[in-house]
């Protein structure tokens, strides 16, 4: 009998302890809490032909932007033009869902391993309306954070953008 009192209060103990690792380890924080954003800017390259994709999130005019062209066909004309526009409550639900995927913490360049000749790349810009801005770049190499924020974008923009 004690046994089975001390095997039950050490499950009670157990289970209480793994509980309270749990909650410690969520800090509860899903939301964007970072230096204000002035504009996003992600451009995708396609290495066969070099035709490229530009999309412009505006967070001061509310706006997000788009065009594609080819290098060798770009006219002075090709510059972003507005496809759709967005409110403050959207531009906040986007800043939070892309917190919680990771996507404020891509930074840097990301490369495969092995050697791809043709594929595409990828530009992130971020401007904050400080002036600083961060940037991350990519070579036939998407990472998860990019990939969790697509619906994110998807939401603001109502294209796939990422």
């Amino acid at each position: 009998m004690k046994n089975l009192k001390l095997k039950a209060t050490i499950a009670v103990l157990l289970t209480l302890a793994l509980f309270s690792i749990c909650l410690g380890g969520c800090d509860g924080n899903d939301e964007y809490k970072g230096k204000p954003i002035k504009k996003i800017t992600y451009t995708v390259i396609d290495y066969m032909g070099g035709y490229t994709d530009v999309h412009v999130i505006d967070f001061l005019g509310n706006t997000y932007s788009a065009c594609g062209y080819f290098p060798y066909k770009r006219d002075v004309d090709d510059v972003p033009e507005v496809k759709s526009t967005f409110t403050d409550e959207q531009e906040i639900a986007f800043l939070n869902s892309a917190y919680k995927a990771g996507f404020f913490k891509l930074e840097g360049e990301y490369k495969p391993n092995e050697v791809i000749l043709d594929g595409g790349g990828w530009k992130l810009e971020i401007l904050y309306t400080d002036g600083t801005k961060r940037t991350a770049t990519g070579d036939n190499i998407w990472p998860q954070e990019l990939k969790d924020s697509r619906n994110s974008f998807e939401e603001l923009c109502g294209v796939k953008v990422v």
